[in-house]
């Protein structure tokens, strides 16, 4: 009777420990420490719009089984990815009780990066679609000591009908918000243990404010990997 009651447990651990997706520059919340001469804070936030339409039947379509946004050091290799999924087996803490979507803090050296690609993932029972976004460039200083929030990046879905007349999803994008003050608040509730008065806004997303990461015939032009690819 102890194993059937530890075994959940146990297993719940793995799940949340063993995580594929974690990200390595994560702030581990209620263990977040103030940091050293050589790293800075990076705050981000990615939401994913609720409003979806009806198909035949009053069928809403679904959301992507994850979001993706990666980044790394300008010129360099790929760092690490902010990654929300609003289910599955590796389902994200969803900080939003009126919608979807995730606060990343992030701990990284101090030097220059950027955000370049996107994805969202799609799971079908075995069969898994991947899609990719072009490569782009929002860049964002990290300073030692500091807080540099990158903006807001809210997931906006399009759509399609199949056969059956249902509404599927066909891809998406990102819309480039500023709610530096609400995130910033919302940042704090959760890493109270964190001091982010010194927080400011970097200068790379300031001009995209309103506006997708991609252009419409950038947008056009995003890939669609075959099956069974790596996750976003």
């Amino acid at each position: 009777m102890k194993l059937l009651f530890i075994l959940p447990i146990i297993i719940l651990a793995c799940l949340t420990s063993c995580n594929p997706h974690q990200n390595p520059n994560a702030v581990q919340r209620g263990k977040a420490t103030q940091l050293g001469a050589t790293h800075g804070y990076v705050l981000a936030v990615l939401t994913v719009e609720e409003k979806r339409p009806e198909g035949m039947l009053g069928i809403t379509a679904k959301t992507f089984s994850a979001y993706s946004l990666h980044y790394r050091p300008v010129g360099g290799k790929h760092e690490g990815t902010l990654r929300f999924s609003p289910g599955g087996m590796y389902k994200s803490k969803n900080d939003f009780p009126d919608g979807l979507g995730h606060v990343y803090l992030l701990a990284l050296p101090a030097g220059e990066y950027e955000l370049y690609e996107y994805g969202f993932y799609e799971q079908y029972y075995n069969t898994s679609i991947t899609h990719r976004s072009l490569e782009f460039s929002m860049p964002f200083e990290v300073k030692p000591g500091e807080v540099t929030y990158i903006g807001r990046f809210n997931a906006k879905h399009t759509y399609a009908e199949n056969m059956l007349g249902t509404v599927v999803l066909d891809s998406g994008y990102f819309i480039v918000e500023d709610a530096f003050e609400e995130d910033l608040a919302h940042a704090q509730e959760i890493y109270p243990e964190v001091n982010l008065d010194s927080a400011r806004k970097a200068k790379g997303y300031q001009e995209k404010i309103g506006k997708p990461i991609l252009s419409p015939e950038d947008l056009e032009r995003t890939t669609l990997q075959a099956p069974n690819q790596a996750t976003p």
